[in-house]
This record gives structure tokens, sequence and C-alpha cells, in this order.
């Protein structure tokens, strides 16, 4: 009788485990490759674009808001506004988006 317990509890801790694991596993992906899950409401006036990591803890956000376009880093010492962005045109603002990504990386 003992022996079917030990056996019982090791196929649940093994099972246990492994249930732990992939939801470990799950969120590192996510972390991993930016995938977010947010609770965006519709009709919301802010809308994330895009975030790029530049390092630990460091953040460029594309935010769209009232029409506008901000362009916001992230640090561990908090935010800053880096530009505000009125038209965006192609190339232009992959070109604007680099050198914020590089002006954020020197200082």
């Amino acid at each position: 009788m003992e022996m079917e317990s030990a056996a019982l509890f090791m196929r649940m801790l093994g099972a246990l485990l492994l249930v732990l694991g992939a939801i470990f596993t799950a969120a590192w992906c996510m972390k991993r490759f930016g995938v977010t899950v947010t609770g965006r409401r519709q009709g919301g006036r802010i809308e994330l674009i895009e975030t790029r990591a530049l390092g630990p803890k460091r953040h460029l956000h594309l935010v769209r808001c009232c029409g506008g376009l901000f362009l916001i880093g992230s640090g561990g010492d908090g935010l800053s506004l880096l530009s505000t962005i009125r038209e965006p045109q192609g190339s232009d603002f992959e070109k604007l988006l680099s050198e914020a990504e590089e002006a954020a990386e020197q200082g």
C-alpha cells in the first residue's frame, strides 16, 4: 500500500513540475520575444504603437495620443519624453527612431 502512495505522490509531483515548467517557459518566451498582454479598451485615447528594448530596464515606447505621436524613453530613473512626432513618413520615421535609439544608448 505504501509503494502505491509513493508512486502516486511521485506522479503528482512530476505533473506539477511539468505544468510549472510550461508556465515559466511561456512567460520567458513572452518576455524574450516582446509579446505583451494588454487590456486595451476600444475607443481609448492612448495607443502603444511599438516598444523596443535597448538594454536591461531601458526601452523606447512609441505612443499615439490625441492625434500625436510621442517617443518616450523609460529606464531605471523613470520616463522621459524624447520627441513629439507630427507626421511620420516612411523612412523619415525609421531614421528618427534609429537616432533616438542611438541617443538613448549614449546618454
